[in-house]
């Protein structure tokens, strides 16, 4: 397991800061799977949307928290419009 840095963990309580990340859910069988791109490895789901949303946030603070206590880089989000495609088969 990878050490903690205690001198990264301290900096954090003392200088709050905001991240805003693009966040994906998607309905499934069993409810709704949430997760952001920009953030691998972090991904929830919840029986509604709204449970999901909820929970895909707090999974999104512990894991912020849990990357600058290691002393990880947090990446910046880069922001693009989501597009429609339609593809036409020939069958």
């Amino acid at each position: 397991m990878a050490n903690v840095d205690p001198k990264a963990s301290k900096a954090r309580q003392k200088k709050p800061a905001a991240y805003t990340f693009q966040v994906v859910i998607e309905a499934d069988e069993d409810g709704f799977h949430a997760f952001p791109p920009a953030l691998k490895g972090c991904h929830t789901w919840g029986k509604t949307y709204e449970e999901a949303l909820s929970n895909i946030q707090e999974a999104m603070r512990c894991h912020l928290l849990a990357m600058l206590d290691l002393g990880d880089t947090i990446p910046q989000e880069q922001f693009s419009e989501p597009a429609t495609l339609t593809v036409t088969l020939t069958l």
